[in-house]
């Protein structure tokens, strides 16, 4: 499901029609836990206790990223994706968190959320029905932005399931406006890039295997998807069981130089250069600077041959990240090691696993 930043992509498209809020919002990449990804659509607590979509699921969420170190670097969202409520309205004609697997209602999750220092998020579509099937939000957008925001949700997905694309290209920007109505400063993201255009984007999936070819190490896999992300910037939202993931997935997760690169407030994508069909050179300026013009600048080379590969690379044959100054420093992220200094014209030779990423920060002295 692709992710489209609704205060942001609208403010591009429609700058003449859209009066948006000047929230604070969505200045970064959103960095959070989704439920997606994982638990989808898993309702049968009865049969399927880990990766059901209820309740406790959501409070041991707030729990790990409180207690395991996900705050500190970055990870603030708990989003509830589709399935979460019963299958019809209320009698009034409002949304109903299902009885049985949220039955303290979805106030009390955001409190406790909340009192954990993290957001809320929550779902629904812009259609009748959602994507499984549960009401949606269309010809409802005032009760169930009222009752979002009196959930006190802080982050809200939008899919676009069961319509057709004249009315997302309306719809979306009458649900924002709806939304800034009631006041609450809530991060609005659609879908609507991936129903005009079919691009799809995946959620971070940890602890269950990217890649089931025979051979290929499916943690390189993700620590590809991984780098990617950080480099495009993408959103960084996480879809596991947090009970079952490595030490070595979790480390990556929490490697703050690389969700660093994803969080710069430049919010310059890396540029992409092939070097051939199968290896690629991202490269990303970003801060910290030196003085007020000479960046840092990241470099990502994505390996999807099923054979290392070395290579040289030089900063100065790439204009996105000019060289300003003579020496750099060095930096091996997904190591967290600094190497050696160099100039802009020196080259760094890097050996890149099969179906992996490696990624190197130079820092301008």
């Amino acid at each position: 499901m692709s992710l489209c930043f609704g205060v942001l992509s609208l403010l591009i498209l429609f700058p003449a029609l859209v009066d948006l809020l000047n929230n604070g919002l969505a200045l970064k990449p959103p960095m959070g836990w989704l439920s997606w990804g994982y638990h989808e659509c898993q309702v049968d607590c009865k049969n399927t206790t880990v990766r059901c979509l209820d309740e406790s699921l959501i409070m041991s969420v707030a729990d790990h990223l409180f207690n395991d170190g996900y705050i500190e670097a970055g990870y603030e969202y708990v989003i509830i994706d589709d399935c979460w409520s019963e299958p019809q309205r209320n009698e009034f004609g409002q949304l109903v968190p299902d009885r049985e697997r949220f039955p303290r209602g979805m106030k009390f999750l955001a409190d406790y959320i909340h009192s954990k220092g993290l957001k809320f998020g929550m779902y629904t579509s812009l259609g009748t029905y959602t994507c499984k099937g549960y009401p949606g939000i269309r010809d409802h957008f005032d009760i169930d932005s009222a009752t979002f925001a009196s959930w006190d949700v802080d982050f809200l997905k939008v899919d676009g399931c069961f319509i057709k694309a004249d009315y997302l290209n309306t719809g979306y920007i009458d649900l924002s406006r709806t939304l800034n109505k009631t006041g609450r400063p809530i991060l609005y993201t659609c879908s609507w890039p991936y129903y005009i255009q079919f691009i799809e984007n995946k959620m971070l999936l940890v602890g269950r295997g990217l890649n089931p070819t025979k051979g290929i190490d499916s943690f390189g896999w993700l620590r590809l998807q991984m780098v990617v992300y950080a480099m495009l910037p993408a959103p960084l939202l996480i879809s596991c069981n947090l009970d079952a993931i490595s030490q070595k997935e979790k480390e990556l997760l929490l490697n703050k130089d690389l969700v660093a690169i994803n969080q710069d407030m430049m919010a310059v994508p890396a540029q992409p250069f092939a070097i051939d069909p199968f290896l690629t050179i991202w490269v990303k300026p970003h801060e910290p600077k030196k003085g007020n013009m000479n960046p840092a600048c990241s470099f990502a080379v994505v390996n999807f041959h099923f054979r290392d590969v070395t290579i040289p690379f030089f900063l100065h044959k790439y204009a996105v990240c000019e060289p300003f100054t003579r020496r750099y420093s060095v930096m091996d992220v997904l190591n967290r090691t600094f190497l050696k200094n160099i100039t802009s014209r020196e080259p760094i030779h890097v050996t890149v696993p099969s179906s992996d990423a490696v990624v190197y920060t130079l820092f301008p002295l």
